[in-house]
């Protein structure tokens, strides 16, 4: 290959502005270069593994020039079709979009251009590809190169939402490439062997795998009552931005954007979803990515979208699916190679035992190296972190407002509705008669800095996990709070006085019926006054014999 060494230092400097290619950019380009020559070994069928931001474009782009037919190029989303057009026309590649929309007149432009030789890529989806008459007319082209970019999609999406993805087999054999080429930063065993019954129909391809590993990540956990809340605190804290916050929800999505919006209005804010037209995604997409500042609130749209390589912190508001999708999502973050921070919003009910994503978080163990064995990646015996909470000791297991919570109410058990609990922790005047006594209480402001929705959601939490109860009787059931005591309080019996003797007919060990909190409390009350005015008369007997 060295009639190729030059001109791909040349190309790479030129067109793409890199002043050197990594070993395994180097290393890709260099097997597709040697099997587009006529003479290639047949086994051409590759899946290229890299990390998130390590240049996967470059490794097909490059090659595209320097080949003498077309390069196809499958991706999964609209975004990152337009993203990478863009890129395109910026380095000066020639290239067309073949995609859903298109009038006739479009169409026939494309395919005048493409037969007219100028045309070096071809980038689609694979709903457009493999329906009859695009897949009819571009089989009378040669194409030397077959991409499918964000290959495990392939598997995530093809049997689910997605069914156009089980089609790409046969488009390949229909077209007829001298390459198939699949490029995906997350791979796991399991992901790869689909890919090789789907795509490359049983053949076993090369693999050229890296680590999936990202140093420059720094990988936190919290567990939240609030998610929203937790999520504006971690802005309030000044962490770095640009800021990508990953919803599970668009109303979710939408509704953090705004409260961003409201609480600091010096932020730019927007939310991105699949639910908006294609002009604004667009016009969010081109904000986001020219923006040095900003804070963007968005689905699982976004996990593949945009490549904006200065993103300096990933939020998640909720766990993903899986660990090939959070890897997607929080690798948008430091694509430059600086620092850049992720961080997972944990629920305080979740448990180890619910997903392997959850565990990898969760156990108490090293958070890169859990997430590394998910993925299947070869472990050093040397290996050494430094990027996550759990290896800087930095981790807490107790949510943001918990203790707070659980002080105050178990302090005045039977006194509080959540909404007066939230009233007087967070020191806001919502309620329509405040009580001049709670606002000399201590706990008065000790949560100032949530809002009093937040705090009735998080108090909800509390109630479902059992930390915090709301009464069953009474007018006021459920809605007055307490704290599920440890130990409940027993009725004290007189040693002096034998047990009543079992009733004919029926088992001395029969059980009596159980009493509530609130009615033990209250018998405790009243034996307690009793005590106070046997007392009293006592002493009024003693003043009478002394006089």
């Amino acid at each position: 290959m060295d009639e190729y060494e030059d001109r791909i230092g040349t190309l790479a400097q030129r067109r793409f502005g890199l002043r050197y290619l990594r070993p395994f950019q180097r290393l890709a380009i260099t097997r597709i270069l040697e099997h587009g020559r006529p003479s290639a070994n047949p086994r051409r069928d590759q899946l290229i593994v890299l990390p998130t931001g390590s240049g996967k474009s470059v490794c097909f782009q490059l090659p595209a020039l320097l080949l003498d037919g077309l390069t196809v190029v499958v991706y999964p989303l609209l975004a990152l079709m337009n993203d990478q057009k863009n890129s395109l026309d910026r380095n000066g590649i020639p290239s067309v979009v073949l995609r859903g929309g298109q009038t006739k007149e479009q169409r026939s432009r494309i395919w005048r251009e493409i037969a007219s030789g100028t045309v070096r890529i071809v980038i689609t989806n694979p709903e457009t590809l493999v329906t009859g008459r695009t897949l009819a007319r571009l089989a009378t082209f040669p194409v030397d190169l077959f991409v499918v970019d964000e290959a495990h999609t392939v598997c995530q999406w093809g049997e689910t939402f997605r069914p156009a993805y089980l089609g790409l087999g046969d488009a390949i054999d229909a077209i007829k490439p001298k390459q198939t080429i699949a490029f995906t930063a997350t791979a796991d065993n399991a992901t790869i062997g689909r890919l090789t019954e789907l795509l490359f129909r049983n053949r076993k391809p090369f693999v050229l795998r890296a680590t999936p590993d990202r140093p420059n990540i720094h990988y936190h956990v919290r567990r939240t009552l609030c998610p929203e809340h937790d999520a504006l605190m971690l802005l309030e804290r000044s962490v770095a931005r640009p800021v990508v916050i990953f919803c599970r929800t668009r109303i979710g999505c939408e509704r953090l954007a705004w409260r961003i919006a409201s609480c600091h209005p010096p932020y730019p804010v927007q939310y991105y979803h699949a639910g908006l037209s294609k002009t604004q995604r667009e016009a969010i997409e081109s904000w986001f990515r020219n923006s040095r500042d900003s804070i963007l609130c968005a689905t699982v749209a976004f996990g593949m979208g945009v490549d904006k390589p200065d993103i300096r912190t990933v939020i998640h508001t909720g766990m993903p699916d899986g660990v090939l999708s959070f890897l997607q999502e929080s690798g948008r973050a430091g694509r430059d190679g600086d620092a850049a921070d992720a961080w997972m919003l944990v629920d305080a009910g979740m448990r180890c035992e619910d997903s392997p994503l959850a565990k990898a978080f969760l156990s108490g163990t090293c958070i890169r190296k859990n997430l590394l064995a998910l993925m299947d990646a070869t472990i050093d015996h040397d290996f050494s972190c430094g990027g996550c909470d759990v290896c800087d000791g930095t981790s807490d297991t107790t949510p943001d407002g918990q203790r707070q919570i659980v002080s105050l109410i178990r302090r005045y058990p039977f006194r509080f509705c959540a909404e007066e609990a939230a009233w007087l922790l967070s020191g806001r005047r919502i309620q329509p008669v405040p009580r001049a006594q709670d606002r000399l209480d201590p706990a008065f402001g000790t949560l100032e800095n949530w809002f009093q929705e937040h705090l009735v959601q998080a108090i909800d939490r509390l109630c479902a996990l059992g930390f915090v109860k709301r009464i069953r009787r009474g007018p006021l059931a459920g809605r007055l709070l307490t704290v599920i005591p440890k130990t409940r309080f027993k009725r004290r019996r007189s040693t002096s006085r034998s047990a009543p003797a079992a009733s004919v007919g029926r088992s001395s060990s029969r059980p009596s019926p159980p009493t509530t909190y609130a009615q033990e409390v209250s018998s405790l009350r009243n034996r307690l006054a009793a005590d106070r005015c046997r007392l009293k008369r006592g002493d009024r007997e003693e003043i009478d014999s002394t006089e």
